[in-house]
């Protein structure tokens, strides 16, 4: 229990390619709008658990109600801003999620299913998510789940970033990392590479 508790988080699994398209055609298949639309928008901002079940539509829609591809928020952690991109699969995922459930603009985007008296339009909680992430885990076929947690969808996309273009400081930004150093720690990347790394960008 002890390991588990120390365990860093930069350690924690992120999903592959192929396990994001298998997640993504079974979420589909089921029909749920909530869930799909989660997973894609955990995907492709790459933002903490405490960011995401706050969101609202109104901070993915424009004036006319339609889902923006970019934006920028504010981390609840750090309270430093970070700029947040949209993939085409997670619009088309939020904007079917708001159309189906009818939100307004002040609504949660990513609600309870629990009706309970008090609880109605009341955002999933981290732990929620942290639970639907094991879930997304099983769907990719993944038995031992002790390694997925809500890190895992922040690690993805960071994850493949890296690895396609080494340019570990766009990576650190979009993640809204304060330094390097724990970017290299949250991706595995010894320091010093990504120092070295970080040397050839000029901004």
């Amino acid at each position: 229990m002890e390991k588990q508790k120390t365990k860093a988080r930069g350690q924690m699994r992120p999903f592959s390619k192929a396990d994001v398209a298998v997640i993504r055609s079974k979420l589909s298949a089921k029909g749920s709008t909530r869930d799909l639309a989660l997973f894609e928008m955990a995907i492709s901002t790459m933002l903490r658990a405490s960011d995401l079940v706050h969101m609202t539509v109104a901070d993915v829609t424009d004036i006319s109600g339609a889902v923006v591809a970019s934006f920028s928020t504010q981390q609840r952690k750090t309270r430093r801003a970070v700029p947040v991109h949209l993939s085409e699969a997670a619009r088309s995922a939020l904007s079917r999620h708001i159309a189906a459930h009818g939100l307004p603009a002040s609504a949660y985007l990513f609600q309870r299913h629990d009706r309970a008296a008090g609880r109605s339009g009341a955002a999933i909680t981290p732990t929620t998510f942290r639970t639907l992430v094991k879930y997304f885990a099983d769907l990719a076929g993944y038995t031992d789940h002790s390694t997925f947690s809500g890190h895992s969808t922040r690690r993805t996309k960071a994850s493949i970033l890296y690895r396609e273009t080494k340019d570990i400081e766009g990576v650190r930004t979009l993640l809204g990392h304060a330094s390097l150093a724990h970017t290299a720690a949250y991706l595995g990347v010894g320091t010093d590479e990504a120092l070295a790394l970080a040397a050839k960008i000029e901004i």
